[in-house]
């Protein structure tokens, strides 16, 4: 069975499961994000899937050759006063919640569109707080919302920024599959393992942690036991400089590593995923 087959085989794995992608700035992290997304759309996955860019850059749309979202959650956020005044004001039997809410629908903050021929979500968080003034009660709000609206989906993937924030600004309280991703530099990797460091301290429930290494021209791909690598490539690079890495072939040695990736992702959930995860990429990792 090829491994493209093995990944559709696992496109109903339930309940949802939260892929969270976190290194260093500059790694690659969108990159990554988007071969994932990429690569489940080429396996045919059927669930429903929700990708989240958290870097305030907004490059993911691009590295995917989608079009820019329309608003992000930050503009939003911004754009919404949660003051006794306007509270006061709202109509009879619209609550906070609700008035922020249809705040959302409205601005289109949540974009459906397909990579290939998978539909997904895109949802952009934005910058930081950018005007003065105490962001408490919307913040408050947007959270109750976001988690809501996790439990909607099966797949949730989330490219993260350098830190944490939207990590905890998302109430993420789980990651079944923690990637790092670094470059093989000392930093990078301090950072890699700084960051697995704060999400379990904030009380992040950690499932599986997945570390990948993004190799260096030059560099033979023997990296550490437990560390997924990708192998440097020309062509990515060239593909991520002019936004849209779908052109990237089929055979390309950059996309069979992040299969690896993606059938870890899709094993969670079943009875014995070390077991099972361990099964499926042996035939792979012997070929």
């Amino acid at each position: 069975m090829s491994l493209s087959t093995r990944i559709s085989s696992l496109s109903d794995v339930s309940p949802a499961k939260i892929i969270t992608v976190c290194g260093k700035g500059g790694v690659g992290k969108t990159t990554l994000t988007a071969l994932l997304v990429d690569e489940l759309s080429r396996s045919h996955y059927q669930g429903r899937l929700l990708v989240v860019d958290g870097d305030p850059a907004m490059t993911l749309h691009l590295v995917l050759g989608q079009e820019p979202p329309s608003k992000t959650i930050a503009d939003v956020r911004d754009e919404t006063s949660l003051s006794a005044k306007v509270i006061r004001r709202l109509p009879a039997g619209v609550s906070p919640e609700q008035y922020v809410a249809d705040r959302l629908k409205s601005q289109q903050v949540l974009t459906t569109t397909r990579q290939r021929a998978m539909p997904f979500d895109l949802l952009a968080m934005g910058w930081g707080e950018g005007r003065p003034g105490c962001y408490c009660a919307i913040n408050n709000v947007l959270g109750h919302l976001l988690t809501q609206l996790l439990s909607r989906y099966d797949l949730i993937l989330v490219d993260c920024e350098a830190g944490l924030e939207h990590l905890s600004r998302f109430r993420l309280t789980r990651s079944d599959l923690f990637v790092t991703l670094t470059d093989g530099s000392r930093a990078a990797r301090q950072v890699a393992d700084r960051a697995l460091q704060v999400a379990q301290s904030v009380g992040m429930t950690i499932g599986a942690v997945a570390r990948v290494e993004q190799l260096r021209p030059g560099d033979a791909a023997q990296p550490e036991p437990d560390v997924i690598p990708l192998p440097f490539d020309a062509e990515l690079q060239q593909l991520t400089a002019w936004g849209d890495i779908t052109a990237l072939p089929a055979n390309n040695p950059v996309r069979t590593a992040v299969k690896l990736l993606v059938l870890k992702s899709l094993q969670l959930g079943g009875h014995d995923p070390a077991e099972r995860i361990r099964a499926a990429l042996a035939p792979v990792q012997g070929g």
